[in-house]
């Protein structure tokens, strides 16, 4: 399906190469549409009022547009394909040895594996390459400074930009910034923040230069690898958080088993790979239980009271 983008593509830019002034803050931000696609003009909307300076959108083949083409400068539509075959349909990844996406204890042996050449840094094997894919293909073409990669069912709330600008003036700028998601549950109810930051429940804000310079390197869409150097910290939800409707629709979605990703590409021949989409499901079987057991268990409150002050209630189910 041939997607045509709003206005010219964007100039490709090495990746290292951007010369900006210090303190210029400028967020692209990318998604890929697959069956959500009907939230993806208010999702859109939202965030061109939020003021990203650029919006990536990755359509998946065989997803209708049901969404009406938004006629911004800010606005690129590609075919995911685009940038799958960019990268060459690569689906494992260098992470840092030392971080928790490379540890044994967490990770099998059919989802890790040594690298002789980087003794620093394991391979990792992506659950979903894709992400990775078009992440490192926004990378290479936005012009913006910083980079976020969201799902169509996550809306970035609070004051992004002064928040960023701040942190530009550091002496040290960080590379990167996890941002908690906060798990709508209806409209107007939110369930109550974890302690700290669980693994799988944040995205980053990634500063483009400071991502590591080798395009082979991706650790989870909720961290990307980092150069050697750089660093990460924690954004204050009271000043920017992610609304997740993940339990919108749940009645509909638990009669659903877990999915498992069609960019995981298994030969016959492959054992390994088909003992990691094995394990892969196992694993997502447990998450969904305890989605459930958490929306009965964990404490409610109003969405005002855990998300950033400037959430936007006209744009919190999108």
């Amino acid at each position: 399906m041939k997607r045509e983008a709003l206005h010219d593509e964007p100039q490709r830019n090495p990746e290292g190469n951007l010369r900006n002034p210090k303190g210029l803050v400028t967020l692209a931000l990318s998604t890929i549409v697959t069956h959500q696609s009907e939230r993806f003009t208010g999702w859109l909307a939202h965030h061109l009022t939020l003021g990203v300076s650029e919006i990536h959108a990755f359509w998946l083949e065989g997803v209708p547009a049901t969404a009406a083409p938004v006629a911004d400068a800010r606005v690129w539509h590609h075919d995911l394909e685009t940038a799958l075959a960019a990268g060459n349909h690569r689906t494992w990844w260098l992470a840092w040895k030392q971080s928790s996406w490379c540890d044994p204890r967490l990770n099998p042996r059919v989802i890790i594996r040594t690298h002789s050449d980087q003794p620093e840094m394991c391979q990792k094997r992506l659950y979903m390459p894709e992400q990775a894919l078009a992440f490192r293909f926004v990378a290479r073409n936005a012009r913006s400074t910083w980079l976020l990669a969201i799902d169509i069912d996550e809306t970035l709330q609070g004051d992004w930009f002064n928040y960023l600008r701040i942190l530009n003036a550091r002496a040290r700028v960080p590379g990167g910034v996890r941002i908690a998601q906060v798990q709508l549950v209806g409209s107007d109810q939110c369930l109550a923040a974890r302690k700290g930051f669980f693994k799988n429940e944040k995205k980053t804000f990634v500063r483009r230069t400071a991502l590591h310079p080798d395009v082979g390197a991706f650790a989870s869409i909720h961290e990307p690898t980092l150069a050697k150097g750089e660093f990460y910290l924690n954004a204050p939800r009271n000043v920017v958080a992610l609304a997740h409707a993940r339990y919108f629709n749940w009645t509909g979605r638990m009669r659903q088993p877990p999915t498992i990703p069609r960019s995981l590409r298994c030969t016959a021949e492959d054992g390994d790979c088909r003992r990691a989409v094995a394990w892969w499901h196992r694993f997502r079987v447990r998450e969904f239980a305890k989605w459930r057991s958490e929306l009965r268990t964990r404490h409610r409150m109003p969405a005002r009271d855990c998300l950033p002050r400037r959430y936007h209630p006209a744009a919190r189910v999108v």
